[in-house]
């Protein structure tokens, strides 16, 4: 098959009866999710992140039980009910994640962090518009600029 383009990936996942993820280590859980948002059912692994992305729309599967696996594929494959079960699920499932609210938790957090920082300098007050702290008597030698 060889690579496929971020473009042509939706196009793969719609076209799949099944999705099998039986990832070991996961970061984040990306391809699961955007299994779900095409509405392939999925099977993953119980370790890492990725039951907090599956929630309770995917099934979840010991990775290094090859039984398991096989057993759950061969369900998924041949109930026609239950896949659309997963479809359903996934769907709800994968509505609840958003780059825009990525982003406004990203963006919060920074927020947090930057008055962290600016209220353990000044001791008195967080950031105004434009706030520009010499640090060097806290054995920094930059300029801290927030904006």
């Amino acid at each position: 098959l060889g690579y496929v383009s971020r473009e042509e990936l939706p196009v793969f996942y719609s076209m799949a009866e099944i999705f099998v993820y039986p990832s070991i280590y996961e970061g984040f859980g990306l391809p699961v999710l955007e299994a779900m948002a095409c509405g392939t059912p999925v099977i993953t692994s119980c370790v890492s992140s990725l039951p907090e992305i599956g929630g309770s729309a995917v099934l979840y599967t010991d990775p290094h039980s090859v039984d398991q696996l096989t057993a759950y594929m061969v369900r998924l494959c041949s109930n026609f009910e239950e896949r659309q079960k997963y479809r359903r699920l996934g769907l709800g499932q994968s509505a609840k994640f958003s780059w825009e609210k990525t982003a406004r938790k990203t963006v919060d957090l920074f927020e947090t962090m930057i008055w962290t920082i600016c209220l353990s300098i000044n001791k008195t007050s967080g950031p105004s518009l434009i706030l520009r702290t010499t640090c060097e008597s806290q054995t920094l030698s930059n300029n801290v600029v927030l904006i």
